[in-house]
């Protein structure tokens, strides 16, 4: 008889001070677009937006993968529920956003996957905070 032994592995996350750095991944970019709008319009704004789009969603992300102050399995549960729940936001803006368009005078037109991450990783953000804060309120 064989005894099989399974060890329990939680999430494997970033450490804490990456909320740090991905704040800044966040604010560096828009701070320097910000400055090219006002020094130098003429620059190209398309590609100065999708970059800036582009940090602001790895930011995010560092943030979003990155541990709490004490992370247990209350934060787990709560990390679960703001993922569950911003993927549910982001089908629903994919699939109502193209329906809406033609009400406001705009063309029925795709929505791309930059837009949808940006999507999910921002209502991720804000759910959990939302989730936490109730929580904390909760057991305080």
């Amino acid at each position: 008889m064989e005894i099989k032994v399974y060890k329990k592995e939680g999430l494997r996350l970033l450490p804490n001070s990456f909320k740090k750095i991905g704040l800044m991944v966040i604010l560096v970019p828009l701070i320097i677009s910000v400055m090219f709008r006002i020094f130098l319009p003429e620059f190209g704004r398309s590609v100065m937006a999708l970059l800036v789009i582009d940090f602001i969603i790895i930011g995010l992300l560092l943030i979003a993968l990155s541990k709490e102050k004490i992370d247990d399995e209350r934060i787990l549960t709560i990390r679960l529920k703001a993922v569950l729940s911003s993927f549910i936001v982001a089908v629903i803006y994919t699939v109502v956003s193209p329906l809406l368009n033609p009400l406001f005078g705009d063309a029925i037109k795709d929505i791309n996957g930059q837009l949808v991450v940006f999507t999910m990783l921002l209502m991720y953000q804000i759910w959990f905070w939302l989730l936490k804060r109730a929580d904390n309120e909760e057991h305080a």
